[in-house]
Order: C-alpha cells, then sequence, then structure tokens
C-alpha cells in the first residue's frame, strides 16, 4: 500500500515508510509493538520535528496501538 506498492507499480516516488493494515487481536498488537520496538520505530507529529517527536513519552506496546485509530 502507499508509497511502497506506488513503487512496485511503476511510479517514480521516493518513500522510507510502509503502509500496513493488521488484524487488531491482542498477540498481534504485542506481535507489531515488538517488531516496531526493534526497528526502533517513532512516531511522526504534525508541527514538531522529527527530533522532538523523539522525545515525547510515548510507549509502544499492544495497549497503546489497540488504542489509535491510526498512527504515523
Amino acid at each position: 500500500m502507499g508509497g511502497v506498492a506506488a513503487i512496485a507499480y511503476g511510479a517514480e516516488r521516493p518513500t522510507r515508510d510502509v503502509d500496513c493494515v493488521v488484524r487488531r487481536n491482542q498477540d498481534n498488537l504485542e506481535r507489531l509493538a515488538s517488531a516496531l520496538r526493534e526497528l526502533d520505530a517513532r512516531l511522526r507529529v504534525g508541527g514538531l520535528s522529527d527530533e522532538e517527536a523523539r522525545l515525547l513519552p510515548i510507549v509502544l506496546d499492544a495497549t497503546t496501538l489497540a488504542s489509535a485509530g491510526m498512527t504515523t
């Protein structure tokens, strides 16, 4: 989906992210949170630089993911 899919179909659009849709059961959200932590994933926040966003006290776990409808 998103930029990665566009590139796969021949678009010349640079991207550094991956869009994904996940099944929202507890076990899966725990696996996703673990993978995101391993990848050193970070939240992107409109109006903040990446450095400022990194300073936010966000706990990346299944509970946080379950409470979010969509994140960046």
